[in-house]
């Protein structure tokens, strides 16, 4: 296998695998610190609290289009891998 084809490879992982599970791992801590402040302040507006809670979202949004972005790199890689294996059998 190629420098190439590991450095897709091991891409794609981390963007495939990684990433989802740090936007997660956002997303919850960002949650708990919303309706931490929402217990702390007392925000009777629910636009407020729907504004902390798009926030804490934004990560699940990153981490959905770095799993999309990372499929296409581990599919790129496996191409990548299939092509040198077929010019090694010729």
């Amino acid at each position: 296998m190629s420098k190439a084809a590991r450095i897709l490879l091991i891409v794609g992982l981390l963007l495939t695998f990684g990433l989802p599970l740090l936007g997660v791992a956002y997303t919850a801590i960002s949650m708990m610190q919303s309706f931490h402040q929402l217990n702390q302040t007392g925000i009777t507006d629910a636009n407020t609290l729907a504004g902390h809670i798009g926030n804490s979202l934004v990560g699940t949004m990153f981490a959905m289009i770095g799993f999309v972005v990372g499929v296409f790199v581990l599919l790129a890689a496996g191409i990548v891998i299939y092509a040198e294996k077929r010019t090694r059998q010729r």
